[in-house]
């Protein structure tokens, strides 16, 4: 039985207004004074709501330090307004005391998700620096156990909540875990996950595959304006920030330490497929594999003015300055490293494979055994445009893609404005004659 005005008459609106009188449901015009239902259980609102004519809108449910699990924290409207019948009522409802809360040493910070109070879904401030020195003793020589990590029957597993640093730092950090995947200090940022405003420094940190010094691996969550110095060993997808970004959003964030692994390695990112914006990283990058660069070892993702300056060594294949392997799109982005390798070796992208550079110079010295570029190694069904490298720097007339020029043509800005360069909000040179910079980053 609809509560609703029929569009069919008068008389079918008189039985309908009839039949809702004898039901309890008010015609949909009239006016109905929300009940007060905070306090109670969830059912005991719905009901109380719905037995006044009234509609149950939202539920949410928030962590509340002293109203217990399941009972109604708040609602909207408020209780004793006059509505129309059939709106909505939402509510929050508690999911108890913890949550979250405020972080000022490393034991808190290893309670989150060993503790009920510490949930991997909370909120979580860090009120002053952290000395995790002691770390190195912990867990037989293991050191602190990664927070949150990835298993596929299991996603609340993953940290989900917040973590905002308020620009704090965490000093000599130490994760000592061969052979364990997700390695960091999260190890697995799931969906709605965000941390920001941190720095992770001096420790090292080590481990199998998806290893980074902030985070093993993220998938639709967050990180922003966070640093890393430490330096980070692993096996497959270790970067000096986060191992493995898969459909991550990162912004103005760097990584400055040593990164060491096999196969997709990079200063900031082993894999890089989702969102990277104003990043750069400037540690040296070493890979006994292949997919290794001085920012990220692939990327499959959208990679916008960012910069990599650390040198690149991969004993196998597809090294780049800023990216071993290209598949996403790189734009207003720059690499000075050395690169080193062996097949598709160049001063930017190893391989640019389907995917797009734009923007982008390179001015490192590259060596390799064959498809080796000033720019890109080898270019597959992919552009490059609007790209340049330095011709006396890199030791290469020849490359995949883009257009080399002497040190004194890529020092002149004419060389960049004539390509559609944006010099008044994105890059810039110093008085004195430079390559172009990153006015965001430094």
């Amino acid at each position: 039985m609809s509560c609703s005005t029929s569009r069919f008459g008068v008389r079918l609106f008189t039985i309908l207004l009839i039949g809702a009188a004898v039901i309890g449901c008010p015609p949909s015009d009239s006016k109905v004074t929300v009940p007060n239902v905070v306090g109670q259980t969830q059912t005991a609102a719905q009901n109380a709501i719905t037995g006044v004519g009234l509609a149950v809108g939202t539920v949410t449910q928030e962590y509340h330090a002293t109203v217990a699990a399941g009972l109604v924290i708040s609602q909207d409207p408020p209780a004793g307004r006059s509505v129309t019948a059939n709106s909505a009522v939402n509510l929050v409802v508690s999911k108890g005391p913890g949550g979250g809360g405020d972080i000022s040493n490393i034991e808190e910070l290893q309670r989150i998700g060993n503790d009920p109070a510490y949930p991997l879904d909370g909120d979580y401030v860090l009120t002053q620096d952290i000395d995790a020195s002691a770390t190195a003793g912990w867990n037989d020589g293991a050191g602190f156990d990664p927070v949150g990590t990835w298993l596929e029957e299991d996603p609340s597993a993953a940290f989900t909540g917040t973590f905002d640093g308020q620009g704090h730092v965490i000093t000599n950090l130490v994760i000592n875990r061969p052979g364990e995947g997700y390695a960091g200090l999260f190890g697995f940022v799931g969906e709605g996950g965000v941390i920001e405003n941190l720095g992770i420094e001096g420790g090292a940190v080590s481990g199998g595959e998806r290893v980074g010094a902030l985070a093993g691996g993220i998938s639709d969550g967050t990180i922003s304006e966070c640093h890393v110095t430490s330096s980070v060993t692993g096996e497959d997808f270790v970067g000096g920030l986060v191992g493995d970004n898969y459909h991550g959003a990162i912004s103005q964030c760097h990584a400055t330490g040593a990164v060491t692994g096999g196969s997709n390695v990079g200063g900031l990112f082993g894999s890089a497929c989702g969102d990277v914006f104003q990043c750069y990283a400037t540690g040296a990058v070493t890979g006994t594999g292949s997919y290794v660069g001085g920012l990220a070892g692939s990327i499959c993702g959208t990679v916008s003015q960012c910069f990599a300056t650390g040198t690149v060594a991969a004993l196998g294949d597809f090294a780049g300055g800023l990216a071993g392997f290209n598949m996403g799109a790189a734009s207003e982005c720059y690499a000075a490293g050395g690169v080193t390798g062996n097949d598709s070796v160049g001063g930017l992208a190893g391989e640019n494979f389907f995917g797009t550079i734009s923007q982008c110079y390179a001015t490192g010295p590259v060596t390799g055994e064959s498809h080796v570029g000033g720019l890109v190694g080898q270019n597959h069904y992919a552009t490059v445009e609007f790209s340049f490298w330095d011709i006396d720097t890199s030791g290469q007339t020849e490359s995949g893609g883009g257009t080399g020029l002497s040190t004194a043509e890529m020092q002149t800005e004419i060389t960049f404005t004539a390509a559609g360069w944006d010099f008044d909000a994105v890059w810039h040179m110093l008085p004195e004659g430079s390559y172009p910079y990153l006015r965001a980053l430094p």
